[in-house]
C-alpha cells in the first residue's frame, strides 16, 4: 500500500463488504431486527477493527457509508411489506432509524460491548419495528 490511508480504506471497504453481504442475505428473509443482530454480531466478531474504526478518532464517515449500503435493500423490504409511502418519507424514516442505530452502536463500543448482539438487536429492533409498523399496512414485520 502506498500509504496508511490506502491501507485504512482497504480495511474499511472489506468490512463494508461483510455488512453488504449480511444485508443481502438477511433483510428480505428475516427482517430488520435480524439484520441488526447480524450487524452487531459482525461488529463484535471484528472487535479490534470495530474499536479502531468506530472510535472517536476513527473516520466519522465510516458508519455513514455502512448505513448507505443498507438504504436500498431496507426500503425495498418495506415496500415488499406493502407500504405506499412516498420515497421521500421512506428515506426520512430510514435516515432517522439508521442514524439512531448508529449512535447505539457507538455507545455500545464505548461501553465495552456490555450487551450481547441479541440483547441490543432486540431493544433497537423493537423501537424500529414499532416505528415502521405505524407507517405500514397491518402485516407482520
Amino acid at each position: 500500500y502506498p500509504n496508511p490511508t490506502s491501507l485504512l480504506e482497504r480495511i474499511e471497504d472489506e468490512f463494508i463488504k461483510i455488512i453488504v453481504d449480511l444485508i443481502d442475505d438477511t433483510v428480505k428473509e428475516n427482517g430488520y431486527s435480524m439484520l441488526l443482530q447480524r450487524v452487531f454480531e459482525a461488529v463484535l466478531e471484528h472487535k479490534a477493527l470495530s474499536l479502531a474504526l468506530l472510535s472517536r478518532n476513527g473516520d466519522p464517515n465510516y458508519l455513514r457509508r455502512i448505513i448507505e449500503t443498507a438504504r436500498g435493500p431496507v426500503i425495498a423490504y418495506w415496500r415488499e411489506l406493502g407500504t405506499e409511502l412516498p420515497q421521500e418519507d421512506l428515506d426520512t424514516l430510514f435516515t432517522f432509524l439508521s442514524h439512531g442505530s448508529k449512535q447505539v452502536i457507538l455507545l455500545w463500543t464505548e461501553n465495552g460491548f456490555d450487551k450481547t448482539p441479541e440483547e441490543l438487536a432486540q431493544k433497537v429492533g423493537n423501537i424500529v419495528d414499532n416505528a415502521v409498523a405505524n407507517l405500514l399496512p397491518k402485516t407482520e414485520i
